[in-house]
Protein backbone atom coordinates (compact mmCIF):
# COMPACT_ATOMS: atom_id res chain seq x y z
CA UNK A 1 0.00 0.00 0.00
CA UNK A 2 2.72 2.60 1.34
CA UNK A 3 4.58 1.60 -2.08
CA UNK A 4 1.41 2.23 -4.48
CA UNK A 5 1.54 5.44 -2.80
CA UNK A 6 5.09 6.24 -3.09
CA UNK A 7 4.42 5.40 -7.21
CA UNK A 8 1.86 7.85 -7.59
CA UNK A 9 3.31 10.57 -5.64
CA UNK A 10 6.48 10.31 -8.07
CA UNK A 11 4.37 9.93 -11.02
CA UNK A 12 2.55 13.10 -9.88
CA UNK A 13 5.48 14.99 -9.34
CA UNK A 14 7.47 14.28 -12.65
CA UNK A 15 4.23 15.09 -14.25
CA UNK A 16 3.85 18.30 -12.64
CA UNK A 17 7.69 18.95 -13.35
CA UNK A 18 7.53 18.33 -17.10
CA UNK A 19 4.24 20.47 -17.39
CA UNK A 20 5.93 23.38 -16.19
CA UNK A 21 9.22 22.58 -18.27
CA UNK A 22 7.21 22.89 -21.50
CA UNK A 23 5.39 25.69 -20.29
CA UNK A 24 8.38 27.69 -19.77
CA UNK A 25 9.49 26.86 -23.00
CA UNK A 26 11.87 23.88 -22.15
CA UNK A 27 12.41 20.41 -24.42
CA UNK A 28 12.02 23.01 -27.86
CA UNK A 29 8.25 24.13 -26.95
CA UNK A 30 8.25 27.68 -26.97
CA UNK A 31 4.79 29.92 -25.89
CA UNK A 32 3.75 31.29 -28.55
CA UNK A 33 3.75 35.02 -27.33
CA UNK A 34 7.52 34.51 -27.68
CA UNK A 35 7.38 33.34 -31.30
CA UNK A 36 5.79 36.32 -32.95
CA UNK A 37 8.64 38.51 -31.75
CA UNK A 38 8.48 42.33 -31.78
CA UNK A 39 7.34 42.17 -34.90
CA UNK A 40 3.61 41.45 -33.73
CA UNK A 41 3.71 42.81 -30.88
CA UNK A 42 1.06 45.75 -30.65
CA UNK A 43 2.91 47.61 -27.83
CA UNK A 44 6.18 48.01 -29.97
CA UNK A 45 4.06 48.47 -33.11
CA UNK A 46 2.39 51.30 -31.50
CA UNK A 47 6.05 52.85 -30.00
CA UNK A 48 7.15 53.10 -33.62
CA UNK A 49 4.30 54.74 -35.02
CA UNK A 50 4.58 57.36 -32.43
CA UNK A 51 8.76 57.67 -32.74
CA UNK A 52 7.76 57.69 -36.46
CA UNK A 53 5.58 60.53 -35.78
CA UNK A 54 7.36 62.98 -33.34
CA UNK A 55 11.09 62.70 -33.91
CA UNK A 56 11.08 64.54 -37.17
CA UNK A 57 10.48 67.42 -35.26
CA UNK A 58 13.19 66.84 -32.85
CA UNK A 59 16.16 69.04 -33.02
CA UNK A 60 19.47 69.43 -30.57
CA UNK A 61 20.60 72.39 -29.12
CA UNK A 62 24.25 72.96 -29.34
CA UNK A 63 26.04 75.43 -27.60
CA UNK A 64 29.49 76.56 -27.95
CA UNK A 65 32.36 78.24 -26.31
CA UNK A 66 35.40 78.77 -27.65
CA UNK A 67 38.13 78.89 -24.99
CA UNK A 68 38.92 82.70 -25.75
CA UNK A 69 35.38 83.15 -24.01
CA UNK A 70 35.25 80.72 -21.26
CA UNK A 71 35.44 82.73 -17.79
CA UNK A 72 39.04 82.57 -16.32
CA UNK A 73 37.08 80.22 -13.14
CA UNK A 74 36.80 77.48 -15.55
CA UNK A 75 40.32 77.42 -17.24
CA UNK A 76 43.47 76.73 -15.36
CA UNK A 77 45.58 77.55 -12.27
CA UNK A 78 46.57 80.89 -14.24
CA UNK A 79 43.47 81.82 -14.84
CA UNK A 80 43.33 81.13 -18.54
CA UNK A 81 40.52 78.58 -20.36
CA UNK A 82 42.33 75.83 -21.35
CA UNK A 83 39.56 74.32 -24.04
CA UNK A 84 36.82 74.97 -26.05
CA UNK A 85 33.69 73.90 -24.50
CA UNK A 86 30.31 72.30 -25.28
CA UNK A 87 26.90 71.59 -24.17
CA UNK A 88 24.18 70.37 -25.92
CA UNK A 89 20.18 69.25 -25.08
CA UNK A 90 17.19 68.81 -26.59
CA UNK A 91 14.23 70.92 -28.03
CA UNK A 92 11.45 70.32 -30.96
CA UNK A 93 9.81 72.18 -33.37
CA UNK A 94 6.75 74.17 -32.13
CA UNK A 95 5.59 75.75 -35.41
CA UNK A 96 6.16 76.38 -38.94
CA UNK A 97 7.91 79.93 -38.42
CA UNK A 98 11.02 78.50 -37.61
CA UNK A 99 10.54 78.45 -33.64
CA UNK A 100 11.99 76.21 -30.97
CA UNK A 101 11.32 75.18 -27.72
CA UNK A 102 13.58 73.90 -25.10
CA UNK A 103 14.38 74.02 -21.17
CA UNK A 104 15.63 77.67 -20.45
CA UNK A 105 18.64 75.81 -18.36
CA UNK A 106 19.62 74.32 -22.14
CA UNK A 107 20.30 77.44 -23.77
CA UNK A 108 21.62 79.46 -20.62
CA UNK A 109 22.20 82.54 -19.78
CA UNK A 110 21.71 83.75 -23.96
CA UNK A 111 21.08 87.18 -24.12
CA UNK A 112 17.23 87.40 -25.67
CA UNK A 113 17.42 88.31 -29.25
CA UNK A 114 20.86 87.21 -29.93
CA UNK A 115 23.06 83.79 -30.31
CA UNK A 116 25.74 84.68 -27.81
CA UNK A 117 25.71 85.33 -23.98
CA UNK A 118 28.21 86.84 -21.04
CA UNK A 119 29.39 85.08 -18.29
CA UNK A 120 31.02 86.56 -14.94
CA UNK A 121 34.99 87.32 -16.16
CA UNK A 122 34.28 87.57 -20.34
CA UNK A 123 34.52 90.06 -22.44
CA UNK A 124 31.54 91.91 -24.07
CA UNK A 125 32.26 90.77 -26.94
CA UNK A 126 33.47 87.34 -26.79
CA UNK A 127 31.24 84.94 -28.93
CA UNK A 128 29.41 81.76 -27.65
CA UNK A 129 28.06 79.97 -30.59
CA UNK A 130 24.06 78.74 -30.28
CA UNK A 131 23.43 76.63 -33.14
CA UNK A 132 20.16 73.78 -33.93
CA UNK A 133 20.82 70.83 -35.76
CA UNK A 134 17.72 69.68 -37.60
CA UNK A 135 16.88 66.14 -37.69
CA UNK A 136 18.23 65.89 -41.75
CA UNK A 137 21.46 66.35 -40.40
CA UNK A 138 22.04 70.02 -41.16
CA UNK A 139 23.05 72.56 -38.57
CA UNK A 140 21.91 76.51 -38.26
CA UNK A 141 22.32 79.32 -36.30
CA UNK A 142 19.66 80.34 -33.60
CA UNK A 143 19.03 83.16 -31.23
CA UNK A 144 16.94 83.04 -28.17
CA UNK A 145 13.72 85.15 -28.71
CA UNK A 146 12.67 84.68 -24.88
CA UNK A 147 13.90 82.71 -21.71
CA UNK A 148 11.94 81.69 -18.55
CA UNK A 149 13.85 80.36 -15.81
CA UNK A 150 11.67 80.18 -13.26
CA UNK A 151 9.07 77.87 -15.61
CA UNK A 152 12.53 76.85 -17.18
CA UNK A 153 11.08 77.21 -21.13
CA UNK A 154 12.80 78.64 -23.98
CA UNK A 155 11.65 79.89 -27.28
CA UNK A 156 14.03 79.86 -30.13
CA UNK A 157 14.32 81.31 -33.69
CA UNK A 158 16.06 79.50 -36.43
CA UNK A 159 15.94 81.08 -40.69
CA UNK A 160 14.00 77.56 -41.32
CA UNK A 161 10.36 77.07 -42.14
CA UNK A 162 7.52 74.31 -42.78
CA UNK A 163 9.11 71.84 -40.48
CA UNK A 164 7.09 69.19 -39.23
CA UNK A 165 5.99 70.22 -35.48
CA UNK A 166 4.11 68.13 -32.63
CA UNK A 167 0.30 67.88 -32.17
CA UNK A 168 -0.84 69.44 -28.81
CA UNK A 169 -1.74 67.65 -26.67
CA UNK A 170 -3.83 68.11 -23.31
CA UNK A 171 -1.24 67.96 -20.29
CA UNK A 172 -4.15 68.53 -18.05
CA UNK A 173 -6.35 65.64 -18.70
CA UNK A 174 -3.52 62.97 -18.77
CA UNK A 175 -4.08 60.81 -15.39
CA UNK A 176 -1.89 58.88 -13.99
CA UNK A 177 -0.94 54.96 -15.40
CA UNK A 178 -1.13 56.35 -18.88
CA UNK A 179 1.51 55.77 -20.93
CA UNK A 180 4.00 58.38 -22.25
CA UNK A 181 6.86 58.42 -24.65
CA UNK A 182 10.25 60.66 -24.74
CA UNK A 183 12.58 61.57 -27.39
CA UNK A 184 15.67 63.35 -27.42
CA UNK A 185 19.76 63.18 -27.40
CA UNK A 186 21.13 61.85 -24.34
CA UNK A 187 24.63 61.79 -24.54
CA UNK A 188 24.41 63.08 -27.82
CA UNK A 189 22.85 59.93 -29.19
CA UNK A 190 20.14 61.51 -32.17
CA UNK A 191 16.93 60.14 -31.64
CA UNK A 192 17.00 58.02 -28.77
CA UNK A 193 13.23 57.27 -27.50
CA UNK A 194 12.02 55.95 -24.27
CA UNK A 195 8.78 54.94 -22.84
CA UNK A 196 6.93 55.11 -19.38
CA UNK A 197 3.64 55.96 -17.35
CA UNK A 198 2.45 59.17 -15.49
CA UNK A 199 3.38 58.69 -11.80
CA UNK A 200 1.34 61.87 -11.12
CA UNK A 201 1.05 65.34 -12.00
CA UNK A 202 0.41 69.01 -10.86
CA UNK A 203 2.12 71.27 -8.28
CA UNK A 204 3.29 69.79 -4.78
CA UNK A 205 4.09 66.65 -5.67
CA UNK A 206 6.45 65.28 -3.03
CA UNK A 207 9.91 65.45 -3.16
CA UNK A 208 9.74 67.72 -6.50
CA UNK A 209 12.57 70.48 -6.55
CA UNK A 210 10.18 74.20 -7.24
CA UNK A 211 7.33 72.57 -5.81
CA UNK A 212 5.16 75.43 -6.59
CA UNK A 213 5.36 74.74 -10.16
CA UNK A 214 3.29 72.26 -11.78
CA UNK A 215 5.01 68.90 -13.18
CA UNK A 216 4.73 65.90 -14.72
CA UNK A 217 6.55 62.88 -13.08
CA UNK A 218 7.07 60.23 -15.45
CA UNK A 219 8.30 56.68 -14.73
CA UNK A 220 11.38 56.84 -17.37
CA UNK A 221 14.67 58.17 -16.82
CA UNK A 222 15.31 61.39 -18.21
CA UNK A 223 19.35 61.23 -18.59
CA UNK A 224 21.49 64.84 -19.69
CA UNK A 225 21.05 65.58 -22.98
CA UNK A 226 16.95 64.46 -23.03
CA UNK A 227 16.32 68.30 -21.56
CA UNK A 228 14.17 70.24 -24.22
CA UNK A 229 12.96 66.81 -26.11
CA UNK A 230 8.74 66.38 -26.08
CA UNK A 231 7.26 63.94 -23.98
CA UNK A 232 4.00 62.49 -25.72
CA UNK A 233 0.74 60.48 -25.09
CA UNK A 234 0.21 57.15 -26.86
CA UNK A 235 -0.99 59.54 -30.19
CA UNK A 236 1.96 61.36 -30.17
CA UNK A 237 0.49 64.78 -29.19
CA UNK A 238 3.09 67.02 -27.12
CA UNK A 239 2.48 67.03 -23.02
CA UNK A 240 5.11 68.58 -21.96
CA UNK A 241 9.30 69.06 -22.16
CA UNK A 242 11.43 66.40 -20.36
CA UNK A 243 13.24 68.25 -17.71
CA UNK A 244 15.23 66.69 -15.08
CA UNK A 245 15.55 63.83 -13.25
CA UNK A 246 14.02 63.40 -9.56
CA UNK A 247 15.53 59.68 -8.77
CA UNK A 248 16.29 56.24 -9.92
CA UNK A 249 14.01 55.92 -13.74
CA UNK A 250 12.19 59.16 -12.42
CA UNK A 251 11.99 61.78 -14.45
CA UNK A 252 10.05 65.56 -14.68
CA UNK A 253 8.42 67.45 -17.29
CA UNK A 254 7.04 70.79 -17.65
CA UNK A 255 3.68 70.24 -18.72
CA UNK A 256 2.91 71.94 -22.12
CA UNK A 257 0.10 73.98 -20.62
CA UNK A 258 3.19 75.65 -19.14
CA UNK A 259 4.71 76.12 -22.26
CA UNK A 260 1.36 77.66 -24.10
CA UNK A 261 1.17 80.60 -21.27
CA UNK A 262 4.64 81.42 -21.26
CA UNK A 263 4.45 81.83 -25.30
CA UNK A 264 1.53 83.71 -25.08
CA UNK A 265 2.84 85.72 -22.07
CA UNK A 266 6.34 86.37 -23.57
CA UNK A 267 5.64 86.37 -27.58
CA UNK A 268 2.21 86.84 -27.74
CA UNK A 269 1.95 83.62 -29.61
CA UNK A 270 -1.21 82.33 -30.66
CA UNK A 271 -2.03 78.73 -29.53
CA UNK A 272 -4.90 75.90 -29.17
CA UNK A 273 -6.49 75.40 -26.37
CA UNK A 274 -4.46 73.27 -24.35
CA UNK A 275 -5.94 73.58 -20.72
CA UNK A 276 -4.38 77.47 -20.17
CA UNK A 277 -5.08 78.72 -17.16
CA UNK A 278 -8.06 80.68 -17.19
CA UNK A 279 -6.20 83.61 -15.08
Amino acid sequence: MLSRFKSTVVTSLVTLVLGVAIGFGFFGTTPAVHSQGTTGDPEAQLFRTIYARVNPSVVSINVRIPASAAAPAQGNSFGQPSQTQYAAGSGFVYDTAGHIVTNAHVVGDFVEGRGRRRQRGQTQDASRELTVTLPDGSTVPARVLASDAERDVAALSIDAHDLPTIQLGDSRAIQPGEWVFAVGHPWGVRGAASAGIVVGTGAELPEMPFNEREWLVISLKVRPGNSGGPLVDVRGRLLGINTLMTGPQIGAAVPVHTIAAFLKDKLGTPVADVGLPSS
